[in-house]
């Protein structure tokens, strides 16, 4: 399971991540801020290579933000 705490990546980021550190059937838990300009373009992209598992609204926490459960299928 590999969980990201930074809002600041790319999918390039994320990919590198996943390729190095990620087995087949892991577990990725990335936070997504909703008003980003990518949050849609990551959202896509992200469903190429992992299974979106869920996505968790965490506003009451984390002001305009999701974590997004993904499970790795390549």
């Amino acid at each position: 399971m590999i969980y990201i705490n930074n809002y600041e990546y790319s999918y390039e980021f994320i990919q590198n991540i996943t390729k190095s550190f990620l087995d087949i059937g892991g577990y990725l838990l990335i936070p997504i801020l909703k008003s980003s300009k990518n949050f849609d373009d990551i959202f896509k992209k992200l469903t190429h290579d992992f299974q979106i598992i869920q996505e968790l609204n965490i506003e009451a926490y984390f002001r305009n933000t999701s974590l997004l459960v993904c499970k790795y299928k390549k």
